[in-house]
C-alpha cells in the first residue's frame, strides 16, 4: 500500500548484503524498471508504488528539447515587450515554436 507523502516518514533504514554478482543484477533490475535501487527494493519487498519513474534516455532528451523551446518562447515574449521585434514576424516564430512544442510534448506521451 503507497504511503501518503505528507503523513508517513521513511525513518527506517534496514540493512541488506548482497554478493557483487547479485547487486549488479539488482541495479540493472532497478535500472531497467526506470526506479532508483531504494525505489526498486521498495517496490519488490513491501509493494509499495514509485513516487515517479525515471525518465527514459528519449524522455530526457524530449523533455531538454522541451525547456529550450519554453526558454525561447520566453526570450521571444521579452523582446516583444521592448518593441525591438515586428510584430508580424514573432507571431510568425511564435506559432512554430508552439507546434514544436506540441510535438515535442505528443512524443513525451
Amino acid at each position: 500500500m503507497a504511503r501518503k507523502p505528507s503523513l508517513e516518514k521513511r525513518t527506517n533504514k534496514p540493512q541488506i548484503c548482497f554478493s557483487d554478482s547479485e547487486l549488479t543484477v539488482a541495479e540493472r533490475n532497478a535500472r531497467e524498471a526506470r526506479m532508483t535501487l531504494s525505489e526498486w527494493g521498495r517496490f519488490r519487498m513491501a509493494e509499495v508504488q514509485p513516487m515517479r519513474l525515471k525518465p527514459t534516455p528519449e524522455a530526457e532528451e524530449m523533455l531538454k528539447g522541451l525547456a529550450a523551446v519554453q526558454q525561447i518562447s520566453k526570450n521571444l515574449d521579452l523582446l516583444a515587450k521592448e518593441g525591438n521585434v515586428s510584430d508580424e514576424i514573432l507571431m510568425m516564430v511564435r506559432t512554430e515554436l508552439m507546434a514544436a512544442g506540441q510535438l515535442i510534448s505528443k512524443g513525451l506521451k
